[in-house]
Parts: structure tokens; C-alpha cells; sequence
């Protein structure tokens, strides 16, 4: 969450880091109202959700809990279940997510705008903006179909008028909607208000909201430069973070929360990672599903995790828009599995 100055709902097209929908919410915390921003998009880092179907299809075939901080409108836990659709007729995996009570609000009655420009809703838009390629990006075209095809089965197109149950958009608000023929508006039916199952929650209580080795899987999304430096300077250097304390009790946390081989998603963004043009002398070569690729994963958060129990399992490719980059193709670790017990 970033503070910012309050606005009522706006969309943004051209920021390549969260070309999704931005939605603005006052929340009260630590006796203060603040206006927050929520950033997210249906599948967005859609690589993440891919391996992490795999991963629970293998390491935890009997279903287990997963659960999201940070989820902030719903799209990204949203996302997750309809990947695993397939896998979960019997819904054996079971997601609850969590954010500022405020937040949860607004994500159990929101409307979405599904953003051409998008990577992870370029997936969507079938009939509306039809993708040629074979390919989009590395998901194959017919798991793109399947992606689809599933999220229409959950969610609704909203358009005129339509009948909603939404005390949070005011008249004028719909208007705009209603105006935007050329955009795709959606909301969750009611098997989709099923998929999810929404709380208020924060991260930092995670040991009193979660029960010990009940979730395989805590997502904490290009989040965690809230806790690192309440900022999100894409070049922050990591002798200027004033909360390395503070992430090595989130992460002792959360080892305890999770099982064996329990997965820690935190995602791509730089910040999170500590990560700019001035960490490529860090770089080394990996190999990742048979093919070298340059990494790094050697800043203080990389090494508290390690610290407290975590190895990487995924590295994904930096964002494009991190600036004064000479390697385009530095990947990250955005996955972490917890390989000991503290």
C-alpha cells in the first residue's frame, strides 16, 4: 500500500511496473487515516501462477490452504484459482486473502476493467482484442484458451446497467462504466464470489491469523518494499533500507507458518529485491529448466530468507521498466521454499 492523495477510482494505462487497475482506499492504521493505492491485474506474473499449480499438484497432492496478503482488489487470488480449475473440481485447495478491512470491502463487490494494455489481460480479451500469435509470452495457446474459457465461467460481463449488488460505486461511477463501450468491464458471478475467500489481515500478524503448516503456499506479491522502506524507489540501495530487522521477524514468521517444502511467493519487482543497474556486478549464471540464465539473488533479502530457511525454486525475469539496466535479462527470485525448520 503507498500513501498518496485520496481519489476515488481511476485506471492506469501507460505505468509498465502495474498496468492493471489502480483503485484508491482511506484505510485507518496505527490510529491514522491514509489513502492507499492498490495495484494489481488478473493474471499478472501469470509464470508464477503456472508453477505454482505445478508445484502443489506434486508436493501437495491432497489439496492444502493458500493464502494471499497484500491481495488488494481480488485479481491476483482470483487468478491463482481459476489456473488450478483443473486440478480442483473437488476444491481440495482453498484460498483466503487478506488486506486492510477497507480493502476486503471493496474486492467482495467490485467491478473490473480488463486493461488491453495489460500483459496478464491480454489473455482475456479474445473477441474483444484477438491475440494472433501462436504464443503469448510463454503460455501456450491453448492453456491461453483455458484461462479463458474458465475465467468466463466465474465472471460476468457487466455492461448498461446491469443488475449488481455493489453499495461501493456510486451513480456516477457506473456512468463512466456504462460510457466505456470499448472496454470490457467484468464481475464475479456467484460460483466466482465462491473462489475466494476474503479477510482483513496484515501480514506482520501472520502468526496469529495463520495456524501452523495449514497453508502450503503464503503470497506476499511485489509487496514487501512496503515493509523494507514504506517507498517504492526502483534504485534504492540496500545501505539506505531501514527495516532489514523488521523482514527477518516477518520471515521467521512465516517459515513457522509453513510446511516443509511450503512455498514463499514475493515476486519480481526490483524493490522487493533490492535490485538496480548497480547490483549487475553481483550477477552470476544459473541453469533453470535446462537453460543458463543470468541472476541475482544475493542482496540482504535474498540472504534473510536463507537465513531463515528459504531456498529459491522460481527466478523470473526483471521488469523492463527498471531503469539503467546493461543486462536486460537479469532474472530474480520471486519463488521461495522453506527447506528447514527453525
Amino acid at each position: 500500500m503507498i500513501k498518496i492523495n485520496p481519489i476515488n477510482i481511476s485506471f492506469n494505462r501507460y505505468n509498465t511496473n502495474f498496468s492493471g487497475t489502480i483503485d484508491h482506499t482511506t484505510v485507518k492504521t496505527g490510529g491514522k487515516l491514509i489513502s492507499v493505492n492498490n495495484y494489481t491485474s488478473f493474471f499478472r506474473d501469470y509464470e508464477t501462477l503456472e508453477f505454482t499449480k505445478k508445484y502443489l499438484q506434486k508436493n501437495f497432492p491432497d489439496g492444502i490452504g493458500i493464502a494471499e496478503f497484500g491481495c488488494s482488489m481480488g485479481q491476483k487470488p482470483y487468478s491463482l484459482m481459476i489456473v488450478l480449475d483443473d486440478i480442483n473440481q473437488d476444491r481440495k485447495y482453498k484460498m483466503k486473502a487478506y488486506d486492510f478491512p477497507e480493502v476486503i470491502d471493496k474486492a467482495k463487490s467490485y467491478l473490473y476493467k480488463i486493461d488491453y494494455l495489460s500483459e496478464g489481460e491480454k489473455l482475456l480479451l479474445g473477441e474483444y482484442n484477438c491475440v494472433k500469435s501462436s504464443k503469448i509470452g510463454n503460455v501456450d495457446k491453448n492453456r491461453v484458451k483455458f484461462y479463458r474459457d474458465t475465467f468466463f465461467n466465474y465472471f460476468r460481463k457487466y455492461r448498461n446497467h446491469t443488475v449488481i449488488d455493489n453499495p461501493i460505486l456510486n451513480s456516477q461511477h457506473l456512468k463512466w462504466y456504462d460510457k466505456a463501450s470499448d472496454e470490457l468491464i467484468v464481475q464475479p458471478n456467484d460460483n466466482g464470489r465462491k473462489l475466494v475467500d476474503f479477510a482483513s489481515g496484515d501480514i506482520n500478524d501472520i502468526d496469529k491469523i495463520l495456524k501452523p503448516k495449514e497453508n502450503g503456499v503464503v503470497i506476499f506479491q511485489n509487496a514487501l518494499y512496503h515493509i523494507l522502506n514504506d517507498g517504492m524507489d526502483l534504485n534504492i540501495e540496500s545501505d539506505n533500507v531501514s527495516n532489514l530487522d523488521g523482514i527477518d521477524v516477518l520471515f521467521n514468521k512465516i517459515n513457522k507458518a509453513l510446511p516443509q517444502k511450503g512455498l514463499f511467493v514475493i515476486g519480481k519487482f526490483p524493490s522487493d529485491h533490492l535490485y538496480n543497474y548497480s547490483c549487475e556486478e553481483k550477477t552470476h549464471l544459473k541453469y533453470q529448466n535446462n537453460k543458463q540464465i543470468r541472476v541475482y539473488d544475493s542482496s540482504p533479502v535474498h540472504e534473510t530468507l536463507k537465513k531463515n530457511g528459504f531456498e529459491p525454486v522460481l527466478y523470473e525475469p526483471v521488469q523492463r521498466s527498471t531503469p539503467f539496466v546493461r543486462y536486460k535479462s537479469v532474472h530474480l527470485p520471486s519463488v521461495w521454499k522453506k527447506v528447514r525448520e527453525l
